[in-house]
């Protein structure tokens, strides 16, 4: 009888002992694994840690759905300024069906991302965008490489940005903007430079060839012959000057006072003596222009020019050879 008992109490001790056993190493449930997933990343999304708390929410979620999990994915990606990404995870809450007979933290994630998304949706930066100078072409407009309409309100990030705009023929222009909550909207004016036209390449005809033929030497002997006569005028009247203004001082005292009737004298002798000047100079003027067109000869194939200008003091020569 002893026997028996002590044998009972052995048997039951071991089925005890082997229950245990099993319930201890039955495998974790997806459910379990989520939530242990999900506890890891509540402690990187309080120390701030805000990219790998996502991965490790949105790792959980892949493994078992739970509206918690969506929520804080939301203000993970608010937190990291993705705005846009952050709405979207919370209209897509918010439009959860969730039983009554849900757990009470889906209930109130749901609740929770209802008013968390009327508030984000309030302080979404927008920006407006026009485009001036563009009117001698056809554009395209994008904000961070995506197309946007010009003159239309676009949501946004919080944070810097870079409107392009791409036209045909001429440089991409890029302009960098930056906005925030408090941008609702931000307006930004483009002024597009004007578009340069190259002009065409210039083409240059090549000049006649020139002939040339042997020209008259008549003007060129014509002109040292006036020179040479100008020159003998000069002379003479140079003589005659000197020979009056010696008449007009012979009757002067020592101290160079002249007698009145001699003043038509020294009259005579300046008149003479300019005149002789103008003889030197025309004479050697002409005589050089002679032997200019001497060389020259024109009247032949070469387009030579020359023009003789006697003046009062002077005669000017021009002349193309």
């Amino acid at each position: 009888m002893r026997r028996t008992r002590r044998l009972v109490t052995i048997t039951a001790l071991a089925a005890s002992a082997l229950f245990a056993a099993a319930a201890h190493g039955q495998p974790e449930t997806p459910g379990d694994q989520a939530r242990a997933i999900g506890l890891e990343a509540k402690q990187l999304f309080a120390k701030g840690d805000m990219k790998s708390a996502y991965a490790r929410f949105d790792e959980a979620e892949r493994i078992a759905h739970s509206p918690v999990f969506l929520l804080y994915m939301a203000r993970c990606k608010r937190g990291l300024s993705e705005w846009i990404a952050a709405r979207e995870l919370l209209r897509k809450l918010a439009k959860e069906p969730v039983g009554t007979d849900a757990p009470e933290q889906w209930t109130r994630a749901q609740e929770e991302a209802a008013a968390e998304l009327r508030d984000l949706e309030a302080q979404m930066p927008e920006v407006v965008i026009s485009v001036r100078g563009a009117a001698t072409g056809s554009y395209r407009l994008a904000i961070d490489e995506v197309v946007a309409a010009p003159g239309a309100v676009t949501e946004l990030d919080p944070g810097r940005h870079v409107a392009s705009v791409d036209r045909s023929g001429a440089p991409r222009f890029d302009r960098s903007f930056e906005v925030d909550e408090r941008s609702r909207p931000y307006v930004l004016e483009i002024d597009l430079p004007a578009l340069v036209t190259p002009l065409p390449p210039a083409t240059v005809s090549p000049a006649p060839p020139r002939t040339s033929r042997p020209g008259s030497l008549l003007p060129g002997m014509i002109g040292v012959g006036l020179g040479v006569g100008g020159l003998a005028a000069g002379t003479v009247l140079g003589v005659a000057a000197k020979s009056k203004a010696s008449d007009a001082i012979a009757n002067c005292d020592a101290t160079k006072r002249c007698p009145e009737a001699d003043g038509a004298k020294a009259t005579a002798a300046k008149s003479l003596a300019t005149a002789s000047t103008i003889g030197f100079i025309a004479g050697g003027t002409l005589a050089a222009a002679g032997v200019v067109l001497l060389i020259v000869r024109p009247g032949g194939g070469s387009e030579a020019t020359l023009a003789v200008a006697p003046g009062p003091a002077a005669v000017r020569i021009a002349g193309t050879f």
